[in-house]
């Protein structure tokens, strides 16, 4: 399965009371070099954006109420326990979808995640016939045939999640 590679930026939209603007901009790893990539989009009014914990427990929970599979949380500190539990709650809801299983996952993270605090390091979802990886630098992989549906998911479901905030 071939992927495809984007980053998340935000624009500030000119009429104050509007919602920013989140666009995910396809980025080409293999050929463009990562820091002139992110001062063209700087150039063009673009900022990087990061995607806190918060932000990725909130993605966990509209991916999962739209049923898809959470495949792995990865955490930017290397904490063998917490993985392993992790690790062994994403295998038991895999294989039941127990809504308290997911709930314990949550409130795990919830645990040890404050608001603007960037411990998950990166999600990976299946969802319907894609798989989704989400990194707290912005970047996200999305398999290649379903990558623009996908992309617009993705932005449609920041902008709900900058929404609630």
């Amino acid at each position: 399965m071939s992927f495809l590679y984007g980053k998340i930026f935000q624009k500030k939209q000119t009429n104050k009371d509007r919602m920013p603007l989140v666009k995910i901009i396809e980025y080409f790893p293999e050929t463009q070099n990562y820091y002139s990539f992110l001062e063209d989009q700087c150039q063009q009014g673009y900022k990087q954006m990061i995607i806190s914990s918060r932000m990725m427990i909130s993605l966990l929970e509209k991916y999962f109420e739209q049923n898809a599979d959470i495949v792995e949380i990865l955490f930017m500190e290397d904490d063998e326990e917490l993985t392993q539990m992790v690790e062994k709650l994403l295998t038991k809801l895999k294989a039941s979808r127990d809504e308290h299983v997911f709930e314990r996952i949550i409130q795990r993270l919830k645990h040890f995640c404050n608001e603007e605090c960037i411990e998950i390091q990166e999600i990976k979802i299946k969802y319907k016939s894609s798989v989704i990886t989400i990194k707290s630098n912005g970047i996200v992989m999305i398999n290649e045939k379903s990558y623009l549906q996908e992309k617009n998911d993705i932005e449609s479901k920041i902008l709900n999640v900058l929404d609630a905030v």
